[in-house]
């Protein structure tokens, strides 16, 4: 089930110190629960700031949830190049006008305008095969950046490894050439791209690796820099502004 819940701040007083927390988590005496109308549990959610919308991602179609209404409305099901559909990621550009959906089978990413889905989409093929036919891979994960495009993680679902790849999407050209100069490690099975809310800053997290690395790209300088972690990364998060960023690791 989805459930709308309200943020509020906290502010805490002890031994003439004080301290708040903003947005925090906090208890509601009454929660609404909406029901997935797909019935799939979504294994991502994007928030639209300009539609007041939230986009729940499956592996099939993305539901899509109106805080204006607070019921679901019609869900998007993006076209395919191959007939294939495995939804893996979900962005949408900082200006609110395209949802970038990445298809792992149907190796494409889907651009298209949330207000009219169904017009005139562009799909970008994205086939990676550097292990040959038999280990075939397509893009994984989608974050908007401020400069326009969005960044593309690519995943081959039967490798892991330290081989994977980035690419940077032009939604308008429809190129979408390797990225280089990505400071760390990137897992060939697939890893998670994060970003601010401006788009300034996208924090790659690279699960299953011993030396934990993060990478950040930063807008101002167009580039990306990395640090370690201790133990195994398993998610990521950045904060809206992109100051702060946090991983959550797997103990050894």
């Amino acid at each position: 089930e989805f459930r709308r819940v309200l943020f509020r701040s906290i502010t805490v007083t002890a031994s003439g110190y004080s301290s708040t927390l903003t947005k925090a988590f906090t208890y509601e005496s009454q929660i609404s629960n909406y029901p997935y109308p797909s019935g799939l549990v979504p294994n991502g959610l994007v928030y639209d700031s300009h539609r007041r919308r939230v986009y729940l991602l499956t592996n099939t179609q993305v539901d899509v949830f109106s805080l204006n209404t607070n019921s679901f409305v019609a869900p998007i099901i993006p076209p395919t190049l191959n007939g294939m559909m495995m939804l893996t990621g979900l962005d949408i550009s900082i200006d609110g006008s395209l949802l970038a959906i990445a298809n792992l089978s149907d190796q494409s990413v889907a651009l298209l305008n949330p207000d009219t889905p169904t017009n005139a989409p562009k799909l970008v093929p994205l086939a990676i095969s550097p292990f040959g036919s038999s280990y075939p891979g397509g893009p994984y994960s989608v974050a908007a950046t401020s400069n326009g495009t969005f960044f593309v993680g690519t995943s081959i679902p039967q490798i892991s490894g330290g081989t994977g790849s980035l690419y940077e999407l032009n939604p308008v050209t429809g190129a979408a050439p390797q990225r280089g100069g990505v400071a760390s490690y990137l897992n060939t099975a697939g890893f998670r791209l994060l970003r601010s809310a401006d788009g300034t800053r996208v924090l790659i997290a690279n699960p299953n690796f011993s030396a934990g690395p993060l990478s950040l790209w930063n807008a101002s300088t167009n580039s990306f820099s990395s640090t370690g972690t201790p133990g195994y990364v398993n998610d990521g998060a950045i904060s809206g502004d992109g100051t702060d960023r946090k991983s959550t690791r797997l103990n050894s």
